[in-house]
């Protein structure tokens, strides 16, 4: 979300908490092209690292999630490294949490992304859904005791999410309405996701979508 990258320049301290981490992130990824410390990667960890594609906008969550999880075999991988450099670019545990944390705010928005993307079984009575859980996740994020203080990423994150689909949180719009009775078809579904929309007034909320629903019902008779 660019709302969230402008936030990143803006924000001095977390810029360059973030501009460091990710440094060091691309460092261990380069290191794959290498053969000999390719070799190293796989032996200590079993695998190899995911670089991230320019093509895909989530494999940069994929790839960074990645390396959180082999954090407890970083310090032997940078040991074996027999270079100076490479061991002076190893993370701290302060970039490690930064990184556990911007994972941890970009989730949601990766979870939705496959969700909508899919090939299979995904219908536009999704959308609605996956709006209202997305709003809710980067609410509650504003509530998490996050040490690195990332909160503004994940409100700027919020801020975009209305901004961009604005029409979809105006339950006054045509889109809207369509994308209602399209959520409302699907048995699973139907307006079970009202409450998500977390900072909006629920009952009124209930009333104008309850009321768009029997508009459509009245229309098909």
């Amino acid at each position: 979300m660019m709302k969230a990258l402008i936030i990143l320049k803006k924000k001095t301290p977390l810029r360059t908490r973030h501009t460091i981490a990710l440094a060091k992130c691309t460092n261990l990824w380069k290191l794959e092209s290498k053969p000999k410390t390719n070799e190293i990667i796989q032996e200590i960890l079993g695998y190899t690292l995911s670089y991230p594609g320019a093509t895909r906008w989530n494999s940069f969550y994929d790839a960074v999630s990645k390396i959180l999880l082999l954090k407890d075999k970083l310090l032997e991988l940078y040991e074996r490294f027999n270079n100076s450099n490479i061991k002076h670019q190893k993370m701290n545990d302060s970039e490690l949490e930064y990184l556990r944390e911007y994972c941890l705010i970009f989730k949601p928005l990766v979870t939705v992304l496959d969700i909508l993307k899919g090939d299979q079984n995904t219908y536009f009575g999704y959308l609605l859904l996956c709006l209202g859980s997305l709003n809710k996740k980067f609410k509650r994020l504003q509530n998490e005791k996050l040490t690195c203080h990332t909160q503004p990423i994940s409100e700027a994150c919020r801020q975009g999410l209305h901004r961009r689909f604005e029409k979809y949180f105006n339950f006054s719009t045509m889109e809207c309405k369509d994308a209602v009775l399209a959520s409302f078809t699907i048995p699973k579904f139907k307006l079970r996701w009202v409450n998500s929309f977390e900072g909006f007034e629920i009952q009124n909320l209930n009333n104008n979508v309850t009321r768009l629903v029997f508009e459509a019902g009245k229309e098909t008779i």
